[in-house]
């Protein structure tokens, strides 16, 4: 549409962004149609001055009020049903994993009435587990002693760790301060030993155009 719309050349920008994506159909029906097949990338006017926008909103022309919003409602039907069709697909994808769940629930109580039968058969080599596990709680707590032990260690050893981070950084600040403080008086000798040879210059000067 921007390609029937004049303007001065300075303005062809401005044209281009305002037009540039509009185009221009006969009638409602020719815009409706090709607002079906790509409206989402284009606004459609009539040249009855209906107009079509990306979303489906007619707004303008004669027809304004009893068409406003049908493209829209069409859209939205059309959401509506890719929705449904998606919830559908996941209750289905739901019921094939519960009647999975269902057979693993079968499978467990099988192996669990299994088991139960296992141990009834070997109680004594339960009696006998337990006192290992006593056993092993034991060792467990002596091994969960010394490593509160060590992390009490690294906690300290981290301290002072972070104590020698902050000398150490003390010691670099101090030692900056030192490098500029020495710099700084570098310059200043530099500028008073200039200054001594500038006189000295000055003064030798003077001394030959005395005695000249």
């Amino acid at each position: 549409m921007r390609d029937l719309v004049k303007a001065p050349e300075p303005y062809k920008p401005v044209v281009d962004v305002l037009l540039g994506n509009a185009a221009l159909a006969d009638n409602l029906s020719q815009a409706v149609s090709a607002w079906e097949e790509h409206g989402k990338s284009q606004c459609l006017v009539t040249l009855e001055g209906d107009m079509v926008d990306r979303s489906g909103i007619l707004t303008g022309g004669k027809q304004a009020q009893s068409f406003s919003g049908i493209l829209a409602r069409k859209r939205e039907m059309k959401e509506l049903e890719a929705t449904v069709v998606a919830h559908g697909k996941k209750i289905e994808e739901i019921r094939g994993k519960l009647e999975e769940a269902l057979r693993e629930k079968e499978e467990r109580e099988s192996i669990l009435a299994t088991l139960k039968e296992e141990k009834l058969e070997s109680q004594d080599k339960v009696n006998e587990q337990d006192k290992a596990n006593f056993q092993l709680s034991h060792e467990l707590d002596q091994l969960e002693r010394l490593s509160q032990r060590i992390s009490d260690e690294l906690d300290q050893r981290d301290k002072e760790q972070n104590r020698h981070k902050e000398t150490l950084t003390r010691v670099e600040s101090e030692l900056v301060a030192c490098t500029e403080k020495r710099a700084s008086e570098e310059v200043f000798f530099q500028e008073r030993k200039w200054n001594f040879e500038r006189a000295k210059r000055s003064s030798r000067g003077s001394e030959t155009s005395w005695q000249g």
